[in-house]
């Protein structure tokens, strides 16, 4: 296991590691006493999209799965990086299996961010929604320079002079990243809407108390 990032907030804790073992999420379960089941969704990491939630001595935890993509250098194509966050009202748990160096970044700014600013109820409800709005962001940014490398592959064929097998490889390359990009993303729609319903159920407070995430689970669909 490589510890990533370790945070202690006035109300709670957040952790995030990659590529763990059976170990150490045993060891963190033995530490957090997460639900059993939640142990092999961390070790398996399956990439399957899914939101579930399960009591908990303190209240109840939410486990979220979903994928994001990694962009693998060596092939110049996008894998699946499958990524879960468990939310309870005194931790927060995410893994991925593959590194991110925008986590890192991110670390110092959560580090120094007041989660208690505004809803004291939703601490940790609001560090997932800006992890999985960091993770959405970087994604996006990955397809809209995809899209702007095909125009101008596209561009480049309608000229005699550049019309090399180089070029219709470097184009067919991105366009099987861009069909990858959208395969990862079109089911996180019902996923994000599933989610919304959960945290309204586990939060089980009024209306209001819960406008916010739900205006943040409508944002980040409103990003895909």
């Amino acid at each position: 296991m490589v510890l990533m990032i370790r945070i202690e907030q006035p109300q709670f804790t957040w952790i995030h590691i990659e590529n763990p073992t059976r170990q150490s999420i045993e060891a963190l379960q033995q530490e957090y006493h997460f639900h059993e089941l939640m142990v092999e969704d961390l070790v398996e990491l399956s990439g399957e999209n899914k939101v579930e939630y399960y009591n908990e001595d303190d209240g109840q935890a939410v486990s979220v799965l979903m994928n994001f993509p990694k962009y693998d250098n060596d092939s110049e194509k996008y894998i699946h990086n499958p990524f879960i966050i468990i939310v309870s009202p005194k931790y927060i748990i995410s893994v991925s299996k593959h590194t991110s160096k925008d986590m890192d970044k991110f670390a110092h700014i959560a580090e120094h961010k007041n989660y208690l600013q505004g809803d004291d109820s939703t601490p940790t409800f609001d560090l997932m929604y800006d992890i999985i709005d960091l993770m959405y962001d970087k994604s996006i940014k990955w397809l809209k320079k995809s899209s702007h490398e095909i125009l101008t592959l596209q561009d480049h064929l309608e000229k005699p002079s550049m019309l090399t097998r180089k070029t219709l490889e470097d184009l067919m390359g991105k366009k099987i990243n861009i069909v990858v990009l959208q395969h990862i993303f079109r089911p996180q729609r019902q996923l994000l809407h599933e989610l919304k319903w959960v945290i309204k159920t586990v939060l089980d407070t009024d209306k209001e108390d819960t406008e916010d995430i739900h205006m943040y689970v409508d944002d980040l669909d409103a990003k895909l």
